[in-house]
């Protein structure tokens, strides 16, 4: 079966990362690939990379059966020009295209937010590395996500969704971030499916962000090496990078 996605880039990686990992694109190239070699007989995925934070959109967004949105280092409430321009985009798909599937991956699963009616504000404390995230709808977090009752994912963040869209439904929560995963649905299809985690992060990522400064100025050796051992810690990111192949099977 063929899955063709579009990968909504939002933002350029650090040089600590792009050096190892390459770019967004790459490294959720990677990440899609290695979900899928899950399958018992493994999808043929066709990916293609926008860059919307430099104004790139495809020509005809219908030729896909997902578009996922990136994380960023920008604030999903910023008055930026083109993420106006994103929440605008996002927000005429989701009424004008609901067979095309949207996912969201941290700052895009609150640019979803934002785009249906919700809130973006600075969180009260920073959430970072593995962090063990409690499902709060477990017939939808089961069918859909993998998980019943917890998972753990790879956190980087410091804002978070304040006010749910009343269209979206909330599967998961945490004390730092009650928001954590949402989804809709368009019949029996998921038209819309997000987290505020990263599932495509991985140890080695996670690492260099923490020993960069992209989350707090010069952070304490303290912070530092918390965050260090927490990148550490087991995740399920393949597990729910399968979850999302699902969607479109």
């Amino acid at each position: 079966m063929e899955v063709k996605l579009a990968i909504f880039v939002c933002d350029s990686c650090i040089p600590s990362i792009e050096q190892v990992e390459g770019n967004y694109e790459n490294i959720f190239r990677t990440f899609l690939t290695k979900a899928n070699n899950e399958f018992e007989t493994p999808h043929k995925l066709i990916i293609d990379a926008f860059d919307v934070y430099k104004y790139e959109y495809p020509e005809d967004v219908t030729v896909y059966d997902g578009i996922i949105i990136s994380g960023s280092n920008s604030d999903a409430f910023s008055e930026l020009d083109w993420i106006i321009d994103l929440v605008d985009f996002i927000r005429g798909l989701t009424y004008s295209f609901p067979k095309v599937s949207v996912i969201g991956i941290c700052f895009g699963h609150q640019i979803i937010a934002r785009s249906l009616g919700g809130a973006v504000d600075r969180g009260n404390m920073k959430e970072f590395g593995s962090t063990v995230v409690d499902v709060v709808n477990k017939d939808l977090a089961k069918n859909y996500f993998g998980f019943d009752n917890q998972f753990r994912i790879f956190e980087a963040h410091r804002d978070v969704v304040t006010k749910k869209p009343a269209s979206l439904t909330n599967v998961a929560s945490t004390p730092q971030c009650p928001y954590q995963a949402f989804i809709k649905f368009n019949g029996e299809k998921v038209h819309i499916w997000s987290v505020q985690g990263h599932p495509e992060f991985t140890e080695s990522i996670m690492t260099k962000i923490a020993e960069s400064d992209i989350l707090a100025e010069e952070p304490s050796d303290e912070v530092k090496n918390a965050w260090l051992d927490k990148s550490k810690e087991e995740h399920d990111g393949i597990a729910l990078g399968k979850a999302i192949l699902k969607l479109f099977i």
